[in-house]
């Protein structure tokens, strides 16, 4: 649990680093808004994705993408010391948090294959 919010606070140190609209004060910001973001995606993100549904059923995931979007515009209303600027930039912001958390995770897993082969 420990090394998943240190990975999902690094890619929001660089997500703010990639894209211009959105910027942080400092690393703590990163890691309360991390935290945040996994509370947004583990108690609000659900429920709002049974309430849509037969929406995502027919946009083959398209809401389940812009729930994605919504959660992390709304960390700016919790957090303060992280801005986005436009909504747009909160869209091109979790598809770049997406792919950096899914990369980081990869390299941490092969790193402890590798740690656990040698062992």
């Amino acid at each position: 649990m420990f090394i998943a919010w240190l990975i999902s606070s690094f890619s929001f140190l660089i997500t703010a680093a990639i894209v211009p609209g959105i910027r942080l004060e400092s690393t703590r910001v990163a890691v309360f808004a991390s935290v945040s973001l996994f509370f947004i995606n583990y108690t609000i993100k659900p429920v709002l994705s049974l309430c849509l549904l037969p929406l995502n059923l027919v946009s083959s995931s398209l809401v389940s993408w812009l729930l994605d979007s919504v959660a992390f515009y709304c960390i700016t209303f919790f957090i303060s010391g992280i801005y986005i600027d436009t909504y747009l930039d909160a869209i091109f912001g979790s598809i770049v948090m997406y792919i950096t958390s899914l990369t980081l995770t990869y390299i941490n897993e092969q790193v402890v294959q590798r740690a656990v082969k040698t062992d």
